[in-house]
């Protein structure tokens, strides 16, 4: 009876260390170019990248909703990071983040590309742009709207077909241009049909002092102040690849990477 006893008590031991070794992600089932079922995005390979510096085995809880309720499962235990978070306090954020984009402007390469809100030729254009987003808000601050058709294309939620939408409204020339998140623009830019013009905002805000720059951490639990600093550390001795996947997929950066 011991000898069970004993026996039970240990697998219960295992089974315990097991999923201490396991690395949580939350990470959204459908949602190219970041994370998919599939591990294709660049948010899967960074998160296998921290697992293995980690020593730790990833798995996924397949979370679909806005970030606002993702922090949600991060307190309740049920994941133990996400991978794409804009600065929040409701989270502990490692820093630096590991990468800062912006808003894009997305125009055939035959065509003039847009540089500016503020470019007297954006009024003269169909313009395609994300429900709700930085970019919808500055064209509705200087009056342009009867060109503009709205998508369902959320900064980084919501199935890959509604933001690649945006992308393949200019390579098909139903629009002249797309605004949407760098991330999103340079993924489905370099691998639309037709040759493509993908031209990152510069500005930290606009002239309307709308933000689009953002930076993006890998965000864990307010208690989990060891994790944080275990992942600091990793992204920092890794950096040159976690430079090299956000390059694999396009993305495109105001943050300097490391030199190689």
């Amino acid at each position: 009876m011991c000898s069970a006893f004993l026996s039970a008590t240990m697998g219960l031991a295992m089974l315990g260390s097991a999923a201490a070794a396991d690395l949580r992600v939350c990470a959204d089932p459908d949602n190219l170019p970041f994370s998919n079922r599939a591990g294709d995005g660049f948010e899967n390979h960074l998160a296998e990248l921290l697992g293995a510096e980690l020593g730790r085995t990833v798995d996924y809880l397949w979370w679909s909703e806005p970030q606002g309720s993702v922090v949600d499962a991060l307190d309740e235990g049920r994941c133990d990071l996400v991978m794409s978070m804009l600065r929040s306090t409701a989270v502990l954020n490692a820093y630096p983040p590991y990468y800062r984009s912006t808003f894009a402007f997305v125009t055939r390469a035959d065509a003039s590309p847009v540089r500016s809100y503020d470019d007297p030729v954006l009024r003269e254009l169909a313009i395609g742009t994300g429900f709700g987003t930085p970019p919808a808000s500055a064209l509705a601050a200087r009056g342009i709207g009867t060109t503009v058709r709205l998508y369902s294309a959320f900064v980084e939620s919501g199935p890959a077909g509604d933001r690649s939408a945006l992308v393949d409204a200019v390579a098909k020339g139903e629009i002249d241009v797309a605004i949407i998140w760098g991330p999103v623009a340079g993924f489905f830019a370099a691998r639309a049909p037709v040759p493509l013009t993908v031209t990152p905002l510069r500005e930290l805000e606009d002239s309307s002092g709308i933000a689009q720059v953002f930076d993006v951490h890998v965000a864990v639990r307010l208690d989990e102040g060891e994790l944080r600093m275990e992942i600091e550390d990793a992204l920092l001795r890794r950096r040159a690849e976690v430079d090299a996947i956000l390059a694999e997929f396009d993305i495109p950066r105001l943050d300097r990477p490391a030199a190689p």
